[in-house]
């Protein structure tokens, strides 16, 4: 961990599980290898995210955009179960798995990453009609 007047740049693991409290990620290291934020039902923004991030995890959150990550992700991003409407904002590059599923708000694929490594998931998206986009 590098700290400079008190504020945090790096660390490896960040986890924030079950809190009601947190609505956004402002004040975030700036680099985290794993950020992992679940079950955090009023985190409705991720404006503030760590300019450099390795694996995200926002499963079961309040999300409405992805708008606030940063252009790459080397691993995978987790979005299942929040209230995004398109993939506005997403990375260019996802080097691993990048999971919307579950998220009934989801109407659109436009703004989904160019490159994904390995797996994209959109299972159970109620309101998607089209792979448009994607």
């Amino acid at each position: 961990m590098i700290c400079v007047n008190k504020k945090i740049f790096y660390v490896k693991q960040l986890t924030i599980f079950d809190n009601h409290e947190i609505r956004s990620l402002e004040g975030a290291p700036q680099e985290v290898d794993t950020l992992q934020c679940m079950w955090c039902y009023n985190l409705e923004s991720l404006e503030g995210c760590p300019k450099k991030l390795h694996t995200g995890l926002f499963s079961d959150c309040g999300i409405k955009s992805l708008e606030g990550l940063p252009d790459r992700v080397e691993g995978m991003l987790d979005f299942r179960n929040t209230r995004i409407k398109n993939l506005i904002g997403a990375p260019k590059y996802v080097g691993e798995t990048f999971d919307v599923s579950e998220c009934d708000n989801l109407e659109s694929l436009e703004g989904a990453p160019e490159y994904i490594g390995e797996n994209f998931f959109c299972e159970e998206c109620k309101n998607l009609k089209s792979l448009e986009g994607g």
